[in-house]
């Protein structure tokens, strides 16, 4: 009896206890990862192409684009892909990584998902402009936070965005955007092709050919590193 006694009374502390547990209690109204909005590990969402006012050192944006590519389509799947498989990590509570050694959500900047950019199906050309980006890229320094000032051209601060794609030739577009700010910029370009070959006359810019057309408009500087290449 004595004993019986003994382990309710301990199972009632314990109970008590984790009753005023803050942290047992925030966690257990956490989203399992299977639940929720899909967005990339379960950030906050924003489509900040639809506005100025969301505050964040970086962003997460997808560029759903593949119809510049000459075997295989289907990269137009890719951001949402990269969400899905990213759902088993919620940055808010278990961005931590052994690899990293710390957690990266944990380091003092804002992170958020933007969403994707609306992309035309149809026309290259049209596409081409919806990727350029420059809403996301202009300088809004009275709601976003950075220290990348000095990197620019002109002292002025923009957003740092990873980009999930897509078919290679989204780096155009991308490199398009920053020419403006930081001018010729180098790149490392991990692929098993250079990407670097000729522009035909009738379909100049493809997922071969991004390289040669950036490097013509003056966007590259003759730095930039191709690495797992194969193709000879």
């Amino acid at each position: 009896m004595s004993r019986t006694i003994a382990l309710l009374s301990a199972f009632l502390s314990a109970a008590v206890a984790l009753k005023n547990d803050t942290t047992h209690a925030t966690l257990s109204i956490i989203e399992p990862g299977f639940s929720g909005i899909v967005s990339f590990s379960h950030l906050p969402y924003t489509k900040c192409l639809e506005t100025s006012e969301a505050a964040f050192d970086i962003a997460i944006l997808g560029m759903p684009f593949d119809t510049t590519t000459t075997y295989r389509p289907g990269a137009r799947f890719g951001p949402q892909g990269v969400r899905m498989g990213s759902r088993r990590q919620q940055a808010h509570y278990s961005g931590f990584t052994t690899f990293l050694g710390f957690d990266p959500y944990k380091q003092g900047k804002t992170v958020i998902d933007c969403g994707d950019v609306p992309i035309s199906p149809f026309d290259n050309l049209v596409a081409y402009g919806d990727l350029l980006g420059r809403k996301i890229l202009d300088p809004k320094p009275e709601t976003r936070k950075h220290q990348m000032s000095k990197l620019t051209k002109s002292g002025t601060e923009i957003p740092r965005i990873i980009t999930i794609g897509g078919d290679h030739t989204l780096v155009l577009p991308i490199v398009r955007a920053l020419g403006p700010h930081y001018g010729p910029i180098s790149i490392i370009h991990l692929d098993s092709h250079p990407d670097t070959g000729p522009m035909r006359p009738n379909d100049p810019i493809h997922h071969g050919s991004y390289f040669t057309a950036a490097y013509a408009e003056g966007l590259l500087t003759n730095s930039s590193a191709h690495v797992g290449i194969r193709q000879k």
